[in-house]
């Protein structure tokens, strides 16, 4: 899925936790070369079961500009946070790169690139399926997540894993047009 979110600060960190626990997380993006946008990306979508909006939009060049939206039940209200992304290619396979900033407070390490593959159903009743990269395949022997100072080393890592289940978290998250009530 092609998103590139502008996020504020507003989010609930406890929304970003539950789409992104267990997540890899990298300093760098998986590559430097952008794809062209993906425009079936998009528009505005809602995953019902989080109750969470994501309106997608092209932001400059071949970049993504992305607000989530997620309801807040201790406020009661709609908070919204900005992520920027963009497309790289990994073997056969389009990955959607998405940076996620720590608030203020929050542990630095916490921040970085995440990255998601995408699947686009089209027709009568349009989805966006996608799946987080998980980070079990990137441990060590100490169970320490490995990271990599280049984007280039990430990739060639990367493509090694390609067809390895375990690359991606299990169930993808499904969205759907959002349709104002």
């Amino acid at each position: 899925m092609q998103q590139t979110y502008v996020v504020g600060r507003f989010l609930t960190v406890g929304v970003l936790a539950v789409l992104f626990t267990g997540c890899y997380v990298s300093p760098v993006p998986m590559s430097e070369q952008r794809l062209p946008i993906d425009k079936r990306l998009l528009g505005s979508w809602v995953d019902k079961e989080e109750d969470t909006r994501y309106h997608v939009e092209k932001a400059h060049g071949r970049n993504y500009a992305i607000t989530m939206e997620a309801f807040d039940d201790d406020t009661e209200r709609w908070e919204k946070r900005q992520i920027p992304g963009f497309l790289t290619q990994v073997g056969d396979l389009q990955v959607l790169n998405l940076w996620l900033e720590a608030d203020e407070g929050e542990d630095e390490e916490e921040e970085g690139y995440v990255f998601l593959k995408y699947l686009v159903r089209e027709g009568d009743e349009p989805e966006i399926l996608f799946w987080v990269m998980g980070e079990t395949l990137f441990k060590d022997d100490n169970n320490e997540v490995r990271t990599f100072d280049k984007s280039k080393k990430l990739q060639k890592f990367t493509r090694r894993l390609l067809s390895d289940p375990e690359l991606w978290m299990d169930e993808p998250t499904v969205l759907t047009p959002f349709q104002k009530e």
